[in-house]
């Protein structure tokens, strides 16, 4: 199988630590984030690796090169506009020649996960749709109370997982997905809708599993710690399936 890792992002949000590097070099424990990514890819079976990078790309290239040394073969599909998430699977295609019928991964670059993918990969084919995004339930950052009458606090819950299903940025698609895909645009405002109207889109909702974003400076030393602890397990992470059934995004 393929996958395509998104890495075409300014960073803006970690400047100054993206002046020189794109953000999925930006390294957390002495490691560059794209490296827990490729990491995870080839421990779940995947050997084709293609970079949609623009921004500072020569320097993922300067660390992977080929991937011979993480036992993958990575490509870059180099993009000279900003052309946003959609625009970037759409650009990689010439590289990645998938078949209309093959199924093939989208990632992005700024994630630190354990799920294991044979079980979305197993779904996807299952369900036989056109795309399958992986969502998870997300822990809310503050405090939540329930308020009566008069102002009397009933409960409070610290930082309570939200009773919603959130997109995590992993993308399972078939090659024919190409049609639906924007020259310039991002995939949860343009695909992802549209198939969903038509009845072609899934989710894998997923429970039990680490994963982590690295948005800003606050998320990077939140992961960096949590790594560091010990206490995160990355390899064979575990997770429990329910089917969504189709999702809007």
């Amino acid at each position: 199988m393929k996958a395509i890792i998104l890495a075409g992002g300014l960073g803006l949000r970690l400047r100054p630590l993206t002046n020189n590097v794109p953000k999925c070099m930006i390294k957390i424990l002495d490691k560059p984030i794209a490296e827990y990514v490729v990491e995870w890819l080839q421990e779940n079976g995947i050997q084709n690796i293609f970079f949609a990078a623009g921004y500072k790309w020569k320097k993922i290239r300067e660390h992977f090169g080929d991937g011979s040394r993480h036992k993958v073969n990575i490509e870059y599909s180099v993009e000279t506009n900003q052309l946003g998430d959609g625009g970037a699977v759409r650009n990689a295609f010439q590289l990645l020649k998938a078949d209309p019928k093959e199924a093939f991964l989208v990632v992005n670059g700024d994630i630190i996960t354990n799920l294991r993918l044979k079980p979305v990969i197993d779904f996807h084919k299952r369900n036989n749709g056109l795309a399958t995004i992986v969502a998870t339930q997300i822990r809310y950052p503050y405090g939540v109370i329930k308020v009566a009458k008069k102002g009397l606090v009933q409960s409070m819950v610290e930082k309570p997982i939200l009773p919603v299903w959130s997109s995590i940025g992993i993308y399972m698609f078939r090659g024919r997905v190409e049609t639906f895909l924007p020259e310039r645009g991002n995939l949860a405002e343009t695909t992802l809708p549209r198939l969903a109207e038509i009845g072609l889109l899934y989710a894998y909702c997923a429970r039990g599993i680490f994963w982590r974003t690295i948005d800003d400076v606050k998320n990077l030393m939140s992961v960096e710690s949590e790594l560091a602890s010990g206490v995160v397990k990355m390899k064979s992470g575990n997770c429990s399936l329910k089917n969504c059934n189709l999702i809007n995004v």
